[in-house]
């Protein structure tokens, strides 16, 4: 439990300063720019995440799982992951690049700047990605959050002044540089590298990263299409509020991700034992705490939100702040409290197929039900379709999971499950 505690605190500084980097750019952004811009600012960076996140397709996932068992079990294979993740990484990368390219030139006609600054981030975001399952599966917390807090204290104060006087252009370039740097500084502290390739270990990561890949791209499209609907069909000061709420809850949700990236070695090591009674008990543990504090969270917020727009973002205190936020808390409480489950139990353990077909059906689902809501309701109709589809997913990989661990405690299975 201490070893819990240590390492979800330098985690959870490290994904702060991470994660916060980019919340704190766009909060620079909403603070200096108007919102109709901060509208097109949440667009491109939306798009450029999404496809980024994409890009890593489950690899950083799978990654830290096999750096897992392999520094248990085989130092050699342990040694080659670096080059075997990366060329899948680029291999993906280079092909969602050229497919935006082919779509922006026939449908999307963004401009020369915001393509370059998109393709970019399609390649930094997976290869960040990569080396944080790295460190994650070895449980180097201490030094991953060293580096990155280091390289983001480093940053702020350049970060404000680029979008004080370059607006949008400052913040996209401050994120090139942010990850560019990152990158650089974790590949000299992971040291173990060979530049060799292991055809059994890029098979294993490429196996089981398309499992993760699938899941994660259908969530990916099934918690962002409402931002890039909206955008599509002209909703700009409507994306800066929604997105400006989200941005708020993505914080709050850093606890609950902070949790399942520490846990999911230890549940590693309990699926490789055969010890499901413990993974059974863990699990109902976790569900029920982390649905309380989502529940609890999204409660306070309700109230605390408003006071902190109207003191600090005036602007953004208005009607389309009080309509929108119930639905914000809702779709977070839900989100929250799956994430831990998700991240830190069920792909750790083998399972992530659960998610690869529940959140592919539901990413088509909400992109459905998107456009349908959008055309019935106007700009409130994807949110509603996001909530919809927040609560199917909740309940639905849950139950299922829930039922596949019983199972396996009642027949009392001994050897790991790899689906």
């Amino acid at each position: 439990m201490n070893n819990i505690i240590k390492s979800s605190i330098w985690r959870g500084a490290q994904l702060i300063v991470k994660q916060g980097m980019n919340i704190f750019i766009f909060f620079i952004v909403a603070h200096l720019v108007d919102p109709g811009k901060v509208g097109l600012y949440s667009y491109v960076s939306s798009i450029a995440v999404l496809l980024g996140l994409v890009g890593d397709f489950g690899i950083s996932t799978a990654t830290s799982k096999y750096v897992a068992e392999y520094s248990k079990t085989d130092q050699t294979k342990l040694k080659s992951i670096v080059a075997s993740s990366f060329i899948l990484i680029a291999t993906v990368a280079a092909t969602l690049s050229l497919g935006f390219i082919v779509i922006n030139t026939y449908i999307l006609h963004m401009q020369v700047s915001y393509v370059l600054f998109i393709v970019i981030l399609t390649f930094l975001i997976p290869i960040s990605y990569l080396y944080d399952g790295i460190f994650r599966g070895l449980k180097r917390f201490k030094y991953l959050s060293l580096i990155t807090m280091g390289i983001g204290i480093v940053f702020v104060i350049p970060i404000y002044f680029l979008v004080q006087k370059y607006g949008i252009y400052g913040a996209m370039v401050s994120q090139i540089v942010f990850y560019s740097i990152l990158i650089i500084a974790l590949a000299i502290a992971h040291k173990e590298l060979s530049f060799r390739i292991d055809r059994s270990v890029l098979k294993n990561i490429a196996t089981y990263s398309f499992i993760c890949g699938v899941a994660a791209v259908g969530y990916q499209i099934f918690s962002r299409t409402d931002i890039v609907l909206l955008g599509h069909y002209g909703y700009l000061d409507q994306i800066a509020t929604y997105d400006f709420l989200n941005r708020i809850f993505m914080i709050l949700s850093g606890p609950f991700a902070i949790l399942a990236q520490v846990i999911a070695p230890n549940f590693t090591h309990l699926n490789m034992r055969g010890e499901y009674k413990s993974i059974h008990s863990h699990l109902k543990k976790y569900t029920l705490l982390t649905m309380l504090a989502a529940v609890t969270i999204g409660t306070i917020s309700m109230f605390l939100i408003p006071i902190f727009v109207k003191q600090f973002y005036p602007a953004y205190y208005n009607d389309l702040l009080f309509q929108i936020l119930p639905f914000s808390v809702m779709i977070f409480v839900f989100y929250a409290s799956a994430l831990t489950v998700d991240l830190g139990i069920i792909i750790p353990t083998g399972h992530a197929k659960i998610m690869t077909i529940f959140y592919s059906v539901l990413a088509i689902f909400n992109v459905v039900l998107s456009i349908i809501l959008l055309r019935l309701m106007g700009y409130m109709g994807p949110i509603y379709a996001t909530l919809i589809a927040s609560i199917c997913m909740l309940v639905t990989v849950r139950v299922i999971y829930f039922m596949r661990i019983k199972a396996l405690v009642r027949s009392e299975v001994k050897a790991p499950i790899i689906s």
